[in-house]
């Protein structure tokens, strides 16, 4: 069976029915395989501050690395079905939520296609979301709380649209005057279900 590289972030900031935002996010990690993706490599865990600033909680966030034999959008269906699971209920567009996992890479694919990609990227309503599977993940590189999770595992990955690896897309977020705060809890040895 051919598999895809994929790489997944998650994040949560509302404990959800088996416990805690670490508790949800241990939780599924250990489901990933069940849903379809063998991991690789998981990152740090860390706290950050909600994007767009809405008065809600601190989320916690982390990035992992895997391979997948499912589609993009079967993948999707997969980690939508993970995440309800775990207590996700989608009530309003980047409200506090249990379990948020988005594809951030799917191999070297870009979906639907090169044209839509860069019209949902460059999107100008924050809180537009494209009606298919986009992959990379749009508003990734705009993002600390993917970049720096992302960059514990995978600096060096080249975008396949911008060009760019996944540090340098960070650094370059930074020197924009990023107003995320961001901060390491643990690593992924110390908060993942043994």
């Amino acid at each position: 069976m051919i598999q895809t590289m994929v790489v997944l972030a998650l994040g949560g900031n509302l404990p959800g029915p088996f416990g805690n935002c670490i508790t949800t996010l241990q939780k599924a990690v250990s489901a990933l395989p069940e849903f379809g993706v063998e991991i690789d490599q998981v990152s740090s865990l860390y706290q950050t501050s909600p994007v767009p600033p809405t008065g809600q909680p601190d989320f916690l966030n982390l990035a992992l690395l895997g391979r997948t034999a499912k589609s993009p959008q079967s993948l999707m269906a997969a980690l939508h079905a993970l995440e309800e699971r775990l207590g996700r209920e989608r009530e309003e567009r980047w409200s506090a939520r249990t379990l948020d996992i988005d594809i951030i890479f799917y191999g070297d694919a870009i979906l639907p296609d090169d044209t839509a990609w860069k019209a949902a990227a460059e999107h100008t309503d924050p809180s537009y979301a494209p009606p298919e599977v986009t992959v990379p993940h749009p508003r990734m590189h705009k993002r600390a709380f993917v970049l720096v999770p992302l960059t514990d595992i995978a600096p060096a990955y080249i975008h396949p649209v911008l060009g760019q690896s996944v540090s340098a897309l960070l650094d370059s977020l930074l020197e924009t005057g990023n107003d995320e705060t961001l901060q390491k809890l643990c690593d992924p040895q110390d908060f993942l279900e043994k």
